[in-house]
């Protein structure tokens, strides 16, 4: 059969790639830049570089491919040789379309960037990969009717979780994440994927005379298989030490080895007294009520009840003092400020007292934390609340290196970011995401990066956490705070009107936004208005004084707040809060200025919103 002319031009132009190795080329090359392509990507979701980066790499792998292809078609055959004018003339068009591509790609990189919007699949959660050694604790279930037999069965399931997040090789969801699935018919798959989890347990907790029956299961998730189940019935006087026996046997059925050391630190964790336990729960629950719902410090003094009642059981209990301290200090912060030196609280607790139970309470957490991180954590903070900032600076960065674990860091963040350490804070936060995804942190880290200079980032965080968890007033919050930085002025005011967060009842940061709206805005024609409604607040005069540019007033409102009863730290909370840059002068404020010298502190706070009223 004879060939045709098309044919033999075909063979003919096949033939010459492969002879001028263009073929070979392409193919090197796509290898080799999708090998690229992955350490980027890894890079990335490592580092949390911003999305940007990982966008222009892919443009210049693909741009890169037909230059490589011209390169080889004159080159690939032959070795090296001169460039002819025809190639270069290619190889010149090729730089030019290039060129002309990224031209446009980056107007509309700036286009989004200046409205705000940000690519639909960036504004949901981002799904989490789920490894094969990770495991979430559910809420055991309490079959009994006792008054208390909830806390009970909640106390085990979290004397699990901490036995078993003790374990370096193990990913385990922390309380927060897992308890949000509590009462909650839910199934398996959709709780693991949430969590980003591979394996979940659940159980059941059952209490009769002085005994108690517990019974656990552990699901492969990928397709409902029981790896593990077991019923263990126990003696009331000392129930929680099924705790260790369980978290073996999890362990050993998702295949981390245990060895001696291994067992000797579960062994040790947890509060192994039933009743110290119980009280904790219920104080834990107020706490958590109390800073999500409020009244925040009438369910501070509440929760304080029930964890007086843990540490008289355990007076080592070191998470009930770390907590047991907030009320002290929101007391301090808070309430008595505008009040004199004469102010006493509704429990009968004066300037005094309430800063010596705040030092004792965080003396006894630091002392009796068992994990080396976390103790970094409350020596940061208990040298924030007293006197002597000289080791600030150092504690706030080892605190930050060395805190590794899914717990309740207080104020840290806070006085982070008015040091200029916001960076680490959100990056601590960021790693929280894989232990505990529907935590609290969301919001905290959608603020952070707004402070930080990063709107658009913290329009991403508040969408992640509003799709997980839904709007609460928390993540308006944020929201309010990133279109203020962004200078979308008219959405901010909605959202605030919208969510009602000028009511009574929204917490201090948040009444904040009343004035930092108008005065965002420019409109100073207010400020009158409200300067009056605020002079027994001294906290929230500063901050309206500073966003309105009324200079006297923010430093006479900083000198009063000096010279309290914690003061220096009251004003590292109002700076935090303020959004503003530096809202006073230190002149006016010598007790503040003295603990900066001494600590040889960076004072140069952020200023992520434009406040036009404001001149320094």
């Amino acid at each position: 059969m004879t060939d045709t002319p098309g044919e033999r031009m075909d063979e003919g132009i096949w033939a010459r790639l492969h002879s001028k190795k263009v073929v070979q080329w392409g193919i090197a090359y796509t290898a080799t830049a999708w090998t690229l392509l992955q350490a980027v990507e890894y890079a990335v979701e490592t580092f949390h570089w911003s999305e940007p980066i990982r966008q222009w790499a892919t443009l210049a792998a693909m741009l890169g491919l037909p230059l490589v292809l011209v390169i080889a078609w004159y080159h690939g055959d032959r070795g090296q040789q001169a460039v002819n004018r025809t190639e270069l003339i290619i190889i010149v068009l090729l730089f030019l379309v290039g060129a002309g591509v990224l031209w446009l790609y980056e107007p509309s990189m700036d286009n989004a960037k200046k409205s705000g919007t940000v690519p639909e699949e960036s504004t949901k959660a981002s799904p989490t990969v789920a490894v094969e050694a990770s495991v979430a604790i559910l809420p055991f279930a309490s079959l009994s009717s006792g008054t208390d037999d909830g806390y009970f069965a909640d106390g085990l399931t979290e004397e699990i979780i901490n036995t078993l997040a003790a374990l370096p090789d193990l990913l385990v969801t922390a309380r927060t994440s897992a308890f949000y699935f509590k009462g909650k018919e839910v199934p398996v798959p959709e709780i693991a994927a949430a969590l980003g989890v591979a394996n979940v347990v659940e159980g059941s907790v059952r209490r009769f005379e002085d005994r108690v029956r517990i019974t656990a299961q552990l699901i492969r998730a990928a397709d409902g298989f029981h790896l593990w189940t077991e019923t263990y019935e126990h003696s009331l006087a000392d129930p929680f030490a099924v705790q260790t026996r369980i978290a073996e046997s999890v362990a050993d059925a998702l295949g981390v080895l245990l060895d001696e050391r291994k067992r000797a630190i579960m062994s040790e964790v947890g509060v192994h007294d039933v009743e110290a336990f119980v009280a904790y729960q219920r104080g834990s629950e107020l706490f958590h009520q109390a800073h999500n719902e409020g009244p925040l410090v009438p369910l501070l003094a509440l929760a304080n009840v029930e964890f007086d009642a843990a540490i008289t059981r355990k007076p080592d209990f070191a998470e009930a003092h770390f907590q047991h301290a907030d009320y002290y200090a929101h007391l301090l912060i808070d309430d008595a400020p505008g009040h004199g030196p004469g102010f006493v609280s509704p429990t009968g607790v004066g300037l005094e007292e309430a800063a010596r139970r705040l030092s004792a309470d965080l003396d006894a957490a630091f002392r009796y934390e068992r994990d080396a991180g976390q103790r970094l954590v409350i020596q940061a903070v208990r040298t924030t609340v007293s006197a002597d900032w000289r080791h600030l600076k150092e504690q706030i960065t080892r605190a930050f290196d060395a805190w590794d674990k899914c717990r309740h860091g207080l104020w840290i963040d806070q006085t982070a970011i008015a040091f200029g350490y916001g960076e680490k804070a959100l990056a601590h936060d960021l790693k929280r995401e894989r232990c505990d995804p529907l935590g609290s942190q969301w919001t905290r880290l959608a603020i952070t990066a707004v402070w930080i200079g990063r709107p658009l980032e913290g329009l991403e965080y508040a969408n992640r956490i509003e799709a997980q968890r839904g709007q609460d007033r928390d993540v308006m919050h944020a929201r309010i705070l990133a279109y203020l930085a962004l200078g979308r002025m008219d959405e901010a005011e909605a959202l605030f009107a919208a969510g009602n967060l000028g009511a009574a009842d929204v917490s201090e940061a948040m009444s904040l936004l009343a004035l930092q709206i108008p005065a965002a805005m420019g409109r100073a024609t207010e400020w009158e208005g409200l300067r009056s409604s605020l002079e027994r607040d001294p906290g929230r005069l500063l901050v309206g004084a500073a966003v309105f540019g009324d200079r006297p007033t923010a430093n006479r409102a900083a000198a009063e707040i000096d010279a309290m009863t914690l003061g220096p730290a009251i004003l590292l909370r109002v700076v935090d809060r303020c959004g503003c840059g530096v809202p006073f002068d230190l002149d006016a404020t010598p007790n503040f200025a003295r603990y900066l010298h001494d600590g040889d502190l960076p004072w140069s706070p952020p200023a992520p919103i434009k406040f036009p009223l404001k001149s320094w």
